[in-house]
């Protein structure tokens, strides 16, 4: 959900805490995203943990600050099979199976004192997938067209990435960390 400009103004890149799921229909997915994401050019499906931040902790305390949280964290199912959307025009796909997990390794995140302050208290954790960011007029219209498409799948979660938002915008994964 990072929009707008990506070089912030003491040149310090925004990161964050994803998941990146191996999607057996991500031709479908990414279609979707390409119709009606803008950001899908610069970042592959993935599921938010940690929202874009910008903090002067170096990579290396991040990473550590992961692979701490991380230790408490199990492989599990997650399964991706509502449709959901917001007033702001966002669409989505959420998490049924696998939710509560999700929400649990989320929290244990913005626990540690290197996320803390970014915890965004405006928003409840919905873990999801974008499929897209539309005018809020043409947010129906489009979930009718996406519903058409019946996606829903399964995925095994044992992997969490972080990443470098680069000042255009792209995704620069720069570690992973694997339960």
């Amino acid at each position: 959900m990072y929009q707008g400009v990506f070089l912030i103004a003491n040149k310090q890149m925004l990161r964050s805490v994803l998941i990146f799921p191996k999607i057996t229909q991500s031709k479908t997915i990414q279609q979707i995203r390409n119709q009606y994401d803008p950001l899908a050019s610069h970042i592959r499906p993935h599921i938010s943990l940690v929202f874009p931040f910008d903090s002067n902790r170096s990579n290396q305390d991040i990473l550590k600050a992961v692979e701490a949280s991380a230790k408490t964290f199990f492989p599990f199912i997650a399964t991706f099979n509502k449709l959901g959307h917001d007033d702001n025009g966002y669409v989505w796909l959420a998490a049924s199976t696998g939710r509560q997990k999700l929400i649990e390794v989320h929290d244990a995140l913005y626990e540690d004192n290197c996320f803390s302050s970014f915890l965004r208290q405006d928003i409840p954790y919905n873990p999801h997938i974008t499929l897209g960011k539309v005018k809020k007029e043409d947010t129906q219209m489009v979930m009718e067209e996406i519903e058409k498409q019946n996606i829903f799948f399964s995925v095994l979660i044992e992997t969490l990435s972080i990443e470098n938002i680069l000042p255009n915008g792209d995704s620069n994964e720069f570690a992973q960390i694997k339960s």
